[in-house]
């Protein structure tokens, strides 16, 4: 009697693991979801942004993502990884544009300013010399060569 039973038991704690195993494998669909991170990314990266928090949080998720038949707590945690790396993404791009408007900015200053070297140096050199050469000089006698 006893062995007769093992079987059925056996058999439905059998079909549960595998069917729990088959959900978590298949139910949320993390490729997609990274899919759809990385083409952002790139996006971000390419504009100059840093980007290191996300791509931290991707590769974390990647790793376990890689794997297979995840678990319910490595399926939490992949799941934790994408939701951060997803509110990290907003964040980059609800300050992309000032980011670029900045970016624009500075590019600007550091054009302007090596464009005005020359400039300052055409102005600026002659005056220079011309103090120094004064200053240099100031308590120099100047004698008469010739009488009158």
């Amino acid at each position: 009697m006893r062995s007769s039973m093992v079987r059925p038991v056996a058999a439905v704690l059998a079909i549960l693991v595998l069917a729990a195993e088959v959900v978590w494998a298949a139910s949320p669909d993390y490729l997609a979801q990274v899919e759809e991170i990385a083409t952002k990314l790139k996006s971000l990266s390419q504009a100059g942004m840093n980007t290191s928090m996300v791509e931290e949080y991707v590769n974390n998720a990647l790793s376990l993502i890689n794997k297979g038949n995840l678990t319910p707590e490595e399926a939490a945690w992949v799941e934790g990884n994408l939701t951060l790396a997803r509110e990290e993404l907003s964040s980059l791009e609800s300050s992309y544009s000032s980011f670029v408007t900045w970016r624009y900015i500075t590019l600007a200053g550091t054009v302007v300013g090596f464009a005005s070297i020359p400039i300052a140096v055409y102005f600026l050199l002659p005056r220079a010399w011309a103090y120094l050469w004064f200053k240099t000089r100031k308590k120099w006698l100047v004698r008469r060569r010739y009488k009158r």
